[in-house]
């Protein structure tokens, strides 16, 4: 492989935030909503059970910390084997999010047998993972370097010595904000590089838009169109007309 770049294992379901937001630590709001939804109506018993509660723990409350202090970044940034592991192993979704993901469905007949209206809102969630494959992101190591704030706490001189060693097993936690610009997909079939946000990057959204999380049915959204019906609006406009008559 490429020494020149250092990789990210990653999934369709985040190219949208990924093509918007950058790589930043956050999970994306929207799915990160209807898991922690979906989740903490999921079958008590099956969360008890379940042997990777320990990922999911450490997937929330990671989240947490970056939504109360937004500059807690960690990033794992890794060489191409450690990183295609998560990218096309049983970790494309991420660790946290998709034990969540087995949870909730192993809980299918719990949640809907008590919230029989949400049975559509579920079935998307799950459909939408379903629907996933693993993302190869590499990220040139110069452009990294060059991006770090010039105010950082860390030791610059250390991070250029760890990054620079990629090789076999390599991990490490990068703690900044990498935008969009600097992020290219590490295509397979053509063994080839090309940045997210460039023609080709467009192109490759676009052909695998099936693939991509969208939010098209909000959560409750049955109950929020009848509380904002035209109807009612037009109704209360013609009472205050016949009034003022």
């Amino acid at each position: 492989m490429n020494d020149e770049y250092i990789y990210h294992g990653t999934s369709s379901l985040y190219l949208i935030s990924l093509y918007t937001n950058g790589l930043n630590g956050k999970y994306p709001e929207k799915i990160y909503d209807n898991l922690e939804f979906f989740y903490n109506l999921s079958d008590p018993d099956i969360k008890a059970d379940n042997n990777k509660q320990l990922y999911i723990n450490q997937f929330f409350e990671r989240q947490q910390n970056i939504k109360e202090s937004p500059n807690k970044i960690e990033i794992y940034l890794a060489s191409f084997d450690v990183a295609e592991e998560y990218a096309n192993g049983g970790r494309t979704n991420g660790e946290g999010p998709g034990y969540i993901i087995d949870v909730i469905n192993q809980s299918y007949n719990y949640i809907i047998d008590k919230n029989p209206e949400l049975q559509e809102d579920l079935n998307y969630l799950l459909d939408q993972f379903g629907r996933t494959f693993g993302v190869m992101l590499a990220f040139k190591k110069t452009d990294l370097i060059a991006s770090i704030p010039k105010d950082t706490i860390f030791d610059i001189e250390h991070i250029k010595q760890e990054i620079s060693h990629t090789n076999g097993e390599f991990k490490m936690v990068w703690r900044y904000n990498i935008p969009s610009n600097l992020i290219y997909i590490y295509d397979k079939t053509e063994n080839d590089y090309f940045k997210l946000k460039s023609s080709i990057g467009k192109n490759y959204m676009e052909k695998n838009k099936n693939h991509i999380y969208k939010t098209r049915i909000p959560r409750g959204g049955k109950k929020k169109t009848k509380r904002t019906k035209k109807t009612k609006r037009t109704k209360k406009t013609k009472r205050t007309k016949k009034q003022n008559i």
